[in-house]
This record gives structure tokens, sequence and C-alpha cells, in this order.
């Protein structure tokens, strides 16, 4: 129910699984270097895009939560498990 707390903590999944899946160490971990990266290893623009799309939204919506609701944190949950499905899928090919 707290929506800066769920905001936060979505942020910080997927923060956390671009640091582990991309090897950037937390103390050098920005956005901007892991889209790079993501780009770099392949992964279409289109999930490095959505990569970047919900960063940015549990960003906003920490901090403007009056734009919270119950169906964007939905949209935003969605779209960070399509993210990472699409790296995965991306990274398995490799393999």
């Amino acid at each position: 129910g707290n929506t800066e707390s769920y905001h936060a903590e979505v942020a910080r999944a997927l923060t956390g699984y671009l640091e582990d899946k991309l090897h950037i160490s937390k103390s050098m971990f920005t956005v901007d270097e892991a889209l790079k990266a993501l780009s770099k290893g392949g992964v279409p623009s289109e999930a490095v895009d959505g990569v970047k799309s919900c960063l940015e939204r549990a960003e906003y919506s920490r901090f403007a939560p009056s734009a919270d609701t119950k169906t964007s944190r939905q949209e935003l949950l969605e779209g960070t498990a399509q993210a990472i499905n699409a790296i995965e899928k991306t990274y398995r090919k490799k393999t």
C-alpha cells in the first residue's frame, strides 16, 4: 500500500538484476551504462527502451505519488517482467 516503497522496490529489483546480469558493481552502476551494455549485448532496442521506461516510471511515481494507481503499479510490474524476459531470451540465445 505504500507508493514510495513499492516503486523503490521495483527499481531496486530491476537495478539489482541488471547489476548481476551485466556484471556491474553497485558502486559503478548507472542506468546509462546498463542501457549501453544491454544494447551492446544484442538486447532488442524495444527491451532496452522498456528497461529505461520502467526505471523512469518507478522513480517518477516515487516522487509524484498522485500519479500512482493500482493499474499503473500493475503496468509497471508487467513492463519490468517483460523487459527482464526479453533480456533473458537474448542472453539464452548466446549460449
